[in-house]
């Protein structure tokens, strides 16, 4: 590419980026209706099941596959996350430095 014009490589870099997109739209496309036909099967599992058994054994499979402390711990974790951000954007303000081991601990 070194002796090619730089027109070229300009053409190039246009065609690679419309090549690129034309890719990435063919991808979606074609995965589009994926998210909907999982909600659905899951959907329609779950009705299964709490038709057959109720809404506590539900409660309980969900916990028992650690879902929901799955979940949790992600609340957990963006919550902690959060308080880094906040911490490093406002560490221009005079603070402790007990701050940031407080937050660890927490």
């Amino acid at each position: 590419l070194c002796l090619v014009p730089l027109e070229t490589i300009v053409f190039v870099n246009r065609f690679a980026m419309i090549f690129t997109g034309l890719e990435v739209i063919y991808f979606l496309a074609s995965n589009l209706l994926v998210p909907f036909n999982l909600a659905k099967t899951a959907y329609r599992e779950l009705a299964q099941v709490v038709e057959v058994y109720g809404l506590l054994a539900l409660g309980m499979s969900l916990w028992n596959q650690l879902v929901l402390p799955v979940l949790f711990m992600c609340f957990w974790l963006v919550l902690f996350a959060l308080q880094i951000y906040t911490y490093f954007s406002t560490r221009d303000q005079p603070t402790s430095r007990e701050r940031l081991l407080f937050l660890f601990l927490t």
